[in-house]
């Protein structure tokens, strides 16, 4: 991976995931544990919760999305953990999905999540505070 595509994930619209978007899945090896959702975009996302994951970095991700009437489900995602950051109330993660083996069925899935995502977002009032 070239530096200029690292510059280019990093300018990638971090998307709020709303009530439509279930917790998440982290399986490693056989252990699985489940973290609220805070961000997503189609090449990752951020994840939350109150315990430590282990050192391992790689694991496989789940999580489904409703979309209007339609339920996209993305199942045991090879992923890794990139980032952790420990804060007074828990820890947050940032999650890259390994690309290398994904499907197109399910890389469209991803756009498909982030397109409805953009959709519902409102710039100007990000986190509801002006509702």
């Amino acid at each position: 991976m070239a530096v200029s595509d690292n510059l280019e994930k990093r300018q990638l619209v971090r998307l709020l995931c709303n009530e439509d978007f279930s917790s998440s899945r982290l399986n490693y090896e056989g252990t699985v544990f489940i973290l609220q959702s805070i961000n997503f975009h189609h090449q990752g996302m951020g994840l939350f919760d109150s315990n430590r994951l282990p050192d391992e970095k790689q694991c496989t991700i789940s999580f489904s999305y409703k979309d209007n009437d339609e339920l996209i489900e993305i199942h045991e995602l090879p992923c890794i953990v990139l980032h952790s950051h420990e804060t007074d109330t828990g820890n947050q993660y940032g999650i890259q999905f390994i690309t290398e083996t994904m499907t197109p069925d399910v890389f469209n899935k991803l756009l498909s999540i982030e397109a409805s995502l953009l959709a519902q977002e409102d710039i100007g009032d990000r986190y509801g505070l002006y509702n």
